[in-house]
C-alpha cells in the first residue's frame, strides 16, 4: 500500500511540474493559430508590404553609386607585410571623404580628381606567399706575402619578400593604373623605407667594390703565375701555383659582382606581382545580393507588420 501511495505522490509532483509547461504550450499554440488566421485573412496586406519592399530593393541599383572592385598582390623587400598593410589601412580614413581628398592626393602623388574617385582602400597580409631569397657566396682571399697562406671569406645577403593583397574600390571610370602607381609611390617613399633602402644600397656597393678589388689582385697574381714567377716558398701544384684555380676564383668573383649589380638594379622596396585589373563593368556593390537581402527583410517586415495593421480593421 505504501508503494502505491509513493507512486501516486510522484505522479502528482510530475504533473505539478509539467502543468505550467503544458499550459504555456497550449497558449502559444492558440496564439500562433490566431496569428496565422489573422495573417491569412490579411494576405493582401502581407503581399503589398512584401512587394513594396522587394521593389525598393530592386530599384536600389538605379540610385546607389556604382563602383569597380579589384585587387592586386604586392611584395615588399625592405618592410614587413604587416607594416605595409597598416600604412594602407590608414589611408582608408582619407578615402571616400571629400574633406580629405587633397591629403589623399598628396600622399599618393596623384591628382585630386583621381583621389576623389577612390571609394575604399584596404590590405591584408599573405603569410603563405612570404619567402626569403638567399644568396650565399664563398670566396678565397689569397695571401701572396707568405707561402701557403690563405684565408676563407664567406658572406651572405638575404632578401626577404613579404607579400600582401591590396583591395581597391574606385569609381567605374577611374584610372586604376595611376592609382596603382600612387600606392606604390606611397609605400616606397615613406621615411623608414627610404632609410632601409639606402642602408641596403651602401652594403651592396661595399660588397661590389670588395669583389672588384679582389678581382684586380687576382689579375696580378695570374700574370705572375703565367710568367712562371712563383714567389719563394710556394710549392708547384698548390692553389697559388695552379692557374686553373685562379681562373675559377676570378670567375666566381665576377659572377657575384654581377649578382650584386642585379640587386642594385632592383633595389626598390615594392614589387607588383599581380596588378589591379581594369573592370569594364561595375561590380560593386553586388546588386543581386542586395536584392536577395531585400527579399528576406521584406518577408520579416511583412510578417511582423501585417497582424498589427489588421487589428485596426
Amino acid at each position: 500500500m505504501e508503494t502505491k501511495k509513493n507512486k501516486s505522490s510522484d505522479e502528482i509532483d510530475l504533473l505539478y511540474f509539467f502543468n505550467p509547461l503544458i499550459r504555456g504550450f497550449r497558449h502559444f499554440q492558440a496564439g500562433f493559430d490566431k496569428y496565422m488566421s489573422n495573417l491569412q485573412r490579411k494576405s493582401f496586406i502581407f503581399l503589398a508590404i512584401f512587394l513594396l519592399i522587394a521593389v525598393v530593393g530592386f530599384l536600389l541599383r538605379y540610385f546607389i553609386p556604382k563602383y569597380s572592385k579589384t585587387n592586386a598582390i604586392f611584395i615588399s623587400y625592405n618592410l614587413p607585410a604587416d607594416f605595409c598593410t597598416i600604412m594602407i589601412d590608414n589611408l582608408q580614413s582619407l578615402a571616400g571623404s571629400s574633406a580629405n581628398t587633397s591629403i589623399l592626393a598628396q600622399q599618393l602623388n596623384i591628382s585630386e580628381k583621381l583621389a576623389a574617385d577612390i571609394h575604399s582602400i584596404s590590405a591584408e597580409s599573405l603569410d603563405s606567399l612570404s619567402f626569403i631569397n638567399e644568396k650565399d657566396t664563398a670566396g678565397l682571399v689569397i695571401g701572396i706575402n707568405t707561402a701557403k697562406e690563405y684565408e676563407t671569406m664567406q658572406y651572405a645577403y638575404h632578401t626577404t619578400g613579404s607579400a600582401f593583397r591590396l583591395n581597391l574600390i574606385v569609381k567605374s571610370k577611374a584610372d586604376i593604373t595611376e592609382v596603382q602607381k600612387g600606392l606604390q609611390y606611397f609605400l616606397e617613399n615613406n621615411e623608414f623605407s627610404l632609410k632601409r633602402k639606402e642602408a641596403k644600397r651602401k652594403t651592396l656597393e661595399a660588397l661590389k667594390n670588395n669583389f672588384i678589388i679582389r678581382g684586380k689582385s687576382l689579375d696580378s697574381l695570374k700574370g705572375i703565375v703565367n710568367s712562371f714567377l712563383i714567389p719563394r716558398g710556394v710549392e708547384q701544384g698548390s692553389m697559388l701555383g695552379d692557374p686553373i684555380q685562379i681562373y675559377k676564383l676570378q670567375e666566381t668573383y665576377y659572377r657575384q659582382q654581377l649578382d650584386i649589380e642585379a640587386e642594385l638594379a632592383l633595389l626598390n622596396n615594392i614589387e607588383i606581382v599581380q596588378p589591379f585589373f581594369r573592370i569594364n563593368n561595375s561590380n560593386y556593390p553586388d546588386f543581386n545580393e542586395l536584392f536577395f537581402y531585400s527579399l528576406f527583410i521584406a518577408f520579416l517586415i511583412a510578417v511582423i507588420v501585417t497582424p498589427l495593421i489588421g487589428k485596426k480593421y
